[in-house]
């Protein structure tokens, strides 16, 4: 595999980040389970394009570094979230 072959985790990150907007505004609960599950896929998807540029550009590269960066704060933003939802 290319180097110049791998996705940005920008899109799943963006998307995901409106993702959790929708979920605080929906009440209805089979819609807000779905916004969920959507929001579980996106991270993960972030997370396997920060997989592969590690694995492309080594661990420490300053692309897995800052993708790693913005994984976590998807993951920050999705547990608080998360809490939200269960307090």
């Amino acid at each position: 595999m290319g180097t110049n072959n791998i996705r940005s985790e920008k899109a799943s990150l963006d998307s995901l980040n409106q993702t959790l907007a929708a979920i605080r505004k929906v009440s209805d609960p089979e819609e807000k389970a779905h916004l969920l599950l959507l929001a579980a896929e996106l991270y993960a998807d972030g997370g396997c394009r920060c997989e592969e540029k590690e694995v492309s550009y080594g661990e420490r590269s300053d692309e897995a570094m800052a993708c790693v960066m913005g994984l976590r704060k998807g993951r920050d933003e999705l547990l608080a979230t998360f809490k939200e939802l269960v307090s």
